[in-house]
């Protein structure tokens, strides 16, 4: 039996999408798959609901987020246990450095899931850290990997466009559902719901500033997520300056059971983001019943082809005129737009055939298979 060793920063709720699809890829390989898994991985007191012992995976947590913590972790784990394969999520951060000269030193395959920080928004922000931490050390990473994970296409072109020519295994995240979803509450007036990280790459700005332009009556805005660097008041100042707090509501964070009500209860779903590798998010929306609306900037091209939503170009004229647009439609066509999603995620994102196909690379990784569909060369 083929045993991987899994690893990303935190699995906290507020380290967002990343940390949600690698306990559930290691939950289902463990449970639906011929492959162990264990993985390291930090999180908070307060998070500790976010445990992924009882699957039966393996869980290590370092003593914290260092470079010699992580590495120190992973050593004591390849010295009592038979590992194949380390996979390792996220770039750019110490654990990260550390994960890839474990691999090198124990000569174990490693795949690297980079969970889009290679998008253009993401090399961006804190440039110059970035840009030091690529010639030190980061590109050498991406070189000496055995493959490369990406989630889309999208995704794929980003580390192409950066000159990495390492094979890459374009293999979907896992959309987690839950066996029965919530009834809908009576509600009151009509909502558009955003949940995720309450961060500048998610377009909040120019969300409220769309909302503000089209002040539709009866209709609320609800801003749920963790609150990333007090970015929250920097939103609720722009609100302020504009004067449209009325019909703007900040749900703060919200755990599994509350996220499938407030889903649910949604007439409309909205993730403007600037930068996304998958964004799991839009598939909670979309299995939910939710049309969605979301930027080119995002690997969701599939809601125009399914008609479930509007992938928009960038900006606030873009984003209110999609919203203007989702607004007047009456409660049935909508509807008809939510279980047009319903069916895109039943097609598409298959839990047990992700998890095959991530086994099928492992095997590939080990030379125990033939090449899979999914490597991109």
């Amino acid at each position: 039996m083929i045993h991987v060793l899994n690893s990303i920063i935190s699995i906290d709720t507020d380290y967002g999408g990343s940390a949600r699809s690698v306990t559930s890829l290691c939950k289902h390989l463990k449970n639906n798959c011929d492959i162990n898994v264990s993985l390291i991985s930090s999180y908070s007191e307060s998070n500790h609901h976010n445990s992924i012992k009882e699957s039966g995976v393996a869980f290590y947590r370092p003593q914290n987020r260092s470079y010699r913590s992580f590495l120190n972790t992973g050593q004591g784990i390849l010295e009592n246990e038979k590992i194949d394969i380390i996979h390792d999520s996220g770039i750019w951060l110490p654990n990260n450095l550390a994960l890839s000269d474990l691999a090198n030193k124990n000569k174990k395959a490693i795949i690297i899931s980079t969970r889009g920080m290679l998008s253009r928004w993401a090399l961006k922000y804190k440039w110059l850290k970035k840009k030091m931490a690529w010639y030190m050390y980061q590109k050498k990473i991406l070189k000496r990997a055995t493959v490369i994970h990406a989630t889309s296409e999208y995704e794929a072109d980003q580390i192409r466009n950066i000159g990495i020519t390492t094979p890459i295994a374009l293999i979907p995240n896992i959309i987690d559902l839950p066996d029965n979803f919530p009834r809908r509450d009576n509600c009151v007036g009509k909502n558009v719901l955003f949940l995720s990280r309450i961060h500048p790459v998610k377009g909040l700005l120019g969300l409220i500033q769309a909302w503000d332009i089209l002040s539709p009556k009866n209709w609320t805005l609800n801003i749920a997520g963790p609150d990333e660097n007090n970015y929250q008041e920097v939103l609720k100042n722009e609100i302020e300056k504009l004067g449209t707090s009325a019909n703007i509501e900040f749900l703060g964070e919200i755990n599994d059971t509350h996220k499938w009500q407030q889903y649910i209860n949604s007439d409309i779903f909205v993730l403007p983001s600037f930068s996304e590798n998958f964004g799991i998010v839009i598939g909670e929306a979309l299995a939910s019943g939710v049309p969605v609306i979301t930027t080119k900037e995002t690997p969701w091209r599939q809601v125009e082809g399914y008609e479930c939503g509007w992938w928009i170009d960038l900006g606030v004229d873009a984003l209110v005129d999609a919203l203007k647009n989702a607004i007047s439609m009456s409660d049935r066509q909508r509807r008809d737009k939510g279980n047009n999603g319903k069916r895109l995620i039943a097609e598409t994102y298959n839990t047990v055939a992700i998890c095959n196909t991530m086994a099928s690379v492992y095997n590939w990784m080990l030379n125990h298979d033939t090449r899979p569909d999914c490597i991109i060369q």
